[in-house]
């Protein structure tokens, strides 16, 4: 395999580590706002008509949010990981059919 695909192939497998990697962080930051509940009851009672479905509705928003970057930081790093693996089996059938032709 060529050097310079070599490195190539490395760095995509960096990259998609790094991008499994944000995608997990933004799992977990999704599983914490998922569960952060408040119902109206829990503020106080002058404020509960102005802050409580506010605040409902940027937290399911931000859940909303999370769930899709976790899962599209996931097919990143998937897309990247197919990539590298293509380009290392695509080199080695290139290498073998130089070799069966006599190169």
């Amino acid at each position: 395999m060529d050097d310079k695909v070599r490195a190539s192939v490395e760095a995509m497998r960096a990259d998609a580590g790094e991008w499994s990697s944000a995608a997990r962080e933004v799992g977990q930051a999704h599983s914490l706002v998922k569960n952060l509940m408040l119902n109206e009851e829990q503020f106080s009672m002058l404020l509960d008509h102005i802050i409580g479905p506010t605040y409902e509705q940027v937290r399911q928003a931000l859940e909303s949010l999370l769930e899709s970057a976790a899962a599209e930081f996931d097919k990143v790093g998937m897309a990247l990981r197919m990539s590298a693996e293509t380009y290392e089996r695509e080199d080695a059938e290139g290498a073998h059919g130089l070799r069966r032709a006599g190169g």
